[in-house]
């Protein structure tokens, strides 16, 4: 019986060392091919790599925890941070990819001495296409007080959440989808860079999303977004103005 106990006690331990030689090996292909991956994007010399999605996978790859965490800890204070997450049930009052629709855009915007944001999305489906319009007020967080707006003679109390003023939907025709289409080609949308910032004193917001059903790449990518502070370039900013157009709206401070 001790005999075989030894037996059995050698062959886990066997199993366990070769299973634990695969994990290291399998760990180590992952590395290598990793760090072959970025010597080869490098080498094509038109890669982005000033991109957040190239620096997490750099640092991975030095095993840089520090600029990880860091990445983590900024998401987090965006994502629950007091300012977005009063602000998110009017900007994103639902994920686009939740439509269920073949592919639906999102245009979000906001000017600067406006108290009025407003969120365009447009969704395609087989048999139809959809608008969703919503206008709300972006309340002055910096002083952190109640305010009062008169709103068509009716008094409307502001506190630290926005407040939705408008919401309907409405049926777009193939037309229109169409005409949203030549737009989003004339900008070449699906090729802009996801940011251009500049230093503006207090900048507009023109923002569109974007999700599709079938992957739009070879990368299969399935969501993708562009965000400006200003209206620019011209054919963006029209492309913009027109989700405006298809809500049959100018916004409550162009008014």
């Amino acid at each position: 019986m001790k005999i075989i106990s030894v037996i059995s006690i050698v062959i886990l331990m066997f199993s366990a060392c070769r299973e634990g030689k695969i994990k290291r090996d399998a760990f180590e292909q992952r590395n290598e091919l990793i760090h072959h991956y970025i010597l080869l994007v490098d080498s094509l010399g038109r890669h982005d790599n000033s991109s957040l999605d190239y620096k997490v996978l750099i640092a991975f790859s030095r095993n840089d925890t520090s600029y990880l965490k860091k990445v983590i800890r900024d998401i987090n204070s965006e994502i629950q941070g007091d300012y977005f997450s009063r602000l998110k049930p009017c900007i994103t009052p639902f994920k686009l990819d939740d439509t269920n629709a073949d592919i639906a855009y999102r245009f979000t915007h906001s000017e600067p001495f406006c108290l009025f944001g407003q969120t365009i999305t447009i969704a395609k489906y087989s048999d139809s296409i959809i608008l969703n319009y919503q206008e709300y007020i972006i309340p002055d967080f910096a002083t952190g007080k109640p305010m009062t707006y008169v709103y068509e003679g009716k008094e409307i109390k502001i506190d630290s959440n926005c407040v939705l003023m408008k919401d309907f939907w409405r049926r777009l025709t193939v037309d229109d989808w169409e005409k949203l289409e030549k737009a989003l080609y004339k900008t070449d949308y699906w090729g802009m860079k996801q940011y251009s910032p500049k230093l503006l004193f207090d900048p507009s917001q023109w923002q569109v999303a974007a999700y599709s059903k079938e992957p739009f790449n070879h990368t299969g990518q399935r969501y993708y977004f562009v965000s400006r502070e200003t209206a620019w370039p011209e054919s963006y900013g029209k492309m913009c103005l027109l989700f405006m157009e298809l809500a049959g709206e100018k916004g409550m401070c162009n008014k």
